[in-house]
């Protein structure tokens, strides 16, 4: 691991959400098995679940929240939508799998689709910028103003890399 940080550094005491925990790994490879290892079996500290994502550029999280709108009604509908990296949406639809690169293509698809269509609000989405990052985000399930101090931040990663590589043995 190369370093951890807290994001934002200075707390605030005005938001109610937890502080996520940045960790910046020497290579891509350790951060996958990570996030692997995440999806098989969640990852509690101290009885808190932990949930472990990808740290995105600030303009793929743009993009991917220009499908919020359009993730939310087709999980509505029970068309099972999915956000892939960067920001590439597909939806299940009649037993076929269908991808969108953009909110355009998706509605050009649901103008077809006047069933459809008339369901759905389609926002504009911005340029992409792609991240070969090798970051994690942990996020924490303590109340805020409870987050670690660096010493049991440290714990807490050392206790998260025992746990992902017992899953991978």
């Amino acid at each position: 691991m190369e370093r951890i940080h807290r994001s934002p550094p200075v707390f605030n005491p005005q938001l109610t959400t937890p502080r996520n925990v940045i960790a910046k790994f020497k290579n891509n490879q350790m951060k996958e098995k990570i996030l692997q290892a995440a999806k098989k079996k969640p990852f509690r500290y101290h009885g808190n679940m932990v949930r472990l994502t990808q740290d995105l550029a600030a303009s793929t999280m743009k993009d991917r929240k220009a499908w919020n709108m359009i993730f939310q009604k087709a999980r509505e509908l029970g068309l099972q939508p999915r956000i892939k990296y960067p920001s590439k949406l597909t939806i299940f639809l009649q037993g076929k799998v269908l991808s969108f690169n953009t909110t355009e293509e998706f509605q050009a698809f649901m103008n077809k689709r006047p069933d459809l269509n008339r369901k759905f609000d389609v926002q504009p989405q911005n340029s992409r910028e792609s991240s070969n990052d090798c970051s994690l985000k942990l996020q924490l399930g303590l109340r805020p103003g409870t987050l670690a101090p660096g010493l049991l931040l440290v714990r807490l990663l050392r206790d998260f890399l025992l746990w992902s590589f017992s899953l991978g043995e």
